[in-house]
């Protein structure tokens, strides 16, 4: 009989070291877990040979009754399956027992992006001075870049090729890819460097953007910063890091760049990802049209 809790930390480490995945998805696929098996554990479940297929449906109708989001819903029904067919494969359990689980049906929700007059709102919230120089040259990389949040923290010095303003990011499974950088956001990591890293690198550590503490910047610290700098400027707070992800592959493709170069520049595996920002410039096209055609 093996212990459920012992098999999830086996197949996390399986996630770690032999797939690859990144600490980040590790710990999702980890949160997700720990709630199937407090759900087990109510009915009195301790053990992999134990679960049923049964089991896994009632685990799904009751995330739908404690009101988690279908997208919620779906990433967790995702992580049991992976789970269950790595007992399967490692011979733990005998049968298939997510065979004939199904995913919650979502609906295709479009990526939110912001407009351009709103995004030169939010960069132009911090001021040029002190540690708002580092906010201003995060913002900057981060939408002139596409960088998801995790790559924008991660990004070490050595990383810019500032002659020929290309940036160095390494992505889900640590994929290395290279992302050319504007201009803009050039200049104000230049300044960044030249004006206020260097009394930061207390620990000279290698990241580019450091903590009053001298320490790499965490994803949560950026998440607040995001939030500051929308309340100053008068924008929607749920603006996330993602958010300027999206903006960033909104405005390229409305602007005529082709989904082959975006899908290169965010980082997708597969052109499918990215083809769902068609049907946001597609909207927004519609939109324009309507307010600017005589016979619309």
């Amino acid at each position: 009989m093996s212990n459920i809790n012992i098999e999830i930390d086996n197949f996390i480490n399986y996630l770690k070291f032999e797939r690859g995945l990144s600490y980040n998805t590790c710990q999702s696929y980890s949160v997700d877990l720990n709630e199937f098996v407090s759900f087990l554990a109510e009915k009195e479940i301790e053990n992999t040979e134990n679960i049923g297929e049964s089991d896994i449906e009632a685990f799904i109708i009751s995330l739908s009754k404690k009101g988690f989001a279908q997208s919620t819903i779906h990433r967790r029904v995702a992580a049991v399956r992976g789970f269950c067919k790595y007992l399967l494969r490692e011979k733990i359990i005998e049968k298939n027992i997510v065979k004939n689980i199904k995913n919650p049906l979502t609906q295709n929700h479009l990526p939110k992006a912001c407009t351009i007059i709103d995004v030169e709102a939010l960069l132009n919230a911090p001021t040029n001075e002190g540690f708002e120089l580092r906010d201003k040259s995060m913002l900057e990389l981060l939408y002139g870049c596409g960088l998801r949040v995790s790559e924008l923290i991660n990004v070490k010095v050595h990383d810019l090729d500032m002659t020929n303003k290309i940036i160095r990011v390494f992505g889900k499974g640590s994929k290395e890819r290279y992302v050319p950088c504007g201009e803009v956001a050039i200049f104000w990591i230049d300044k960044y460097i030249t004006d206020l890293r260097g009394s930061l690198n207390t620990l000279r550590s290698e990241y580019l953007f450091l903590t009053k503490f001298g320490k790499p910047m965490t994803r949560m610290m950026f998440w607040k910063l995001i939030k500051k700098y929308c309340r100053r400027a008068g924008l929607d707070e749920n603006i996330s890091p993602h958010t300027l992800r999206h903006s960033f592959a909104t405005h390229l493709l409305a602007g005529g760049a082709d989904l082959r170069s975006i899908q290169e520049m965010l980082g997708h595996a597969s052109i499918g990802t990215t083809e769902v920002y068609t049907s946001v410039s597609s909207d927004e096209l519609k939109a324009i049209f309507k307010s600017t055609h005589p016979r619309a």
